[in-house]
């Protein structure tokens, strides 16, 4: 099955019957370039695409920095011109519209499904590429995160070991002091009750 297309014409403005006016009939003919289309399919070009719908399905064809600085008309010539000498015959450019034999459209139809196909491959690969390297960073921040945590406790457990040592040496130093100033008080009372007795006895 094919769709076809049919397009009305007015006689004329008045849409009076039986009544032909040949200007309006021309300008009508004219507008919707039913010659020009006509005489592209008599010589053998069926498919008919408007220029802007032809550079917006096939821009894909071109190199993206190419297309981006090109105007309409130079990318539909971009397009066709890149499919070689093979097809240089299969194509005609009218004043809205490009008319193509079917090989040539075919062809086209198909290179523009292979780019998006790869295109869409390419950006398949990046995607997975951004959430595994997402997943990793996510990872891996865990991981730094608990060596962190695990150096601080460990760090706090040595400082609290260290001060446990300190305190106990402390305390024996405290013990050791506290027997030498005993000694030290009865070496002190002592002598002090040898000199009161000694002074006492020179008294006598």
């Amino acid at each position: 099955w094919q769709t076809h297309f049919v397009r009305c014409v007015r006689s004329n403005n008045e849409r009076l019957p039986a009544h032909l006016d040949e200007p309006t009939l021309a300008r009508q003919i004219k507008n919707l370039y039913i010659v020009e289309t006509l005489q592209f399919r008599k010589a053998g070009f069926p498919v008919r695409i408007p220029f802007e719908r032809f550079a917006r399905n096939y821009r894909c064809l071109l190199p993206s920095d190419i297309a981006l600085c090109q105007n309409q008309k130079e990318i539909i010539d971009d397009i066709l011109d890149g499919q070689g000498v093979k097809f240089a015959d299969d194509y005609r450019i009218g004043m809205n519209y490009v008319f193509m034999r079917d090989r040539l459209a075919n062809r086209l139809q198909s290179l523009r499904e292979k780019t998006q196909r790869e295109a869409a491959y390419v950006i398949q690969k990046t995607m997975r590429a951004y959430v595994a390297r997402k997943s990793y960073l996510k990872k891996r921040n865990a991981v730094i995160r608990l060596q962190a945590g695990l150096r601080g406790w460990k760090a706090r457990k040595e400082c609290n070991a260290m001060r446990e040592r300190l305190f106990s040496n402390l305390g024996v130093q405290s013990k050791r002091n506290k027997r030498l100033n005993a000694y030290h008080e009865s070496l002190l009372t002592e002598t002090s009750d040898k000199v009161k007795a000694q002074t006492h006895s020179l008294r006598l």
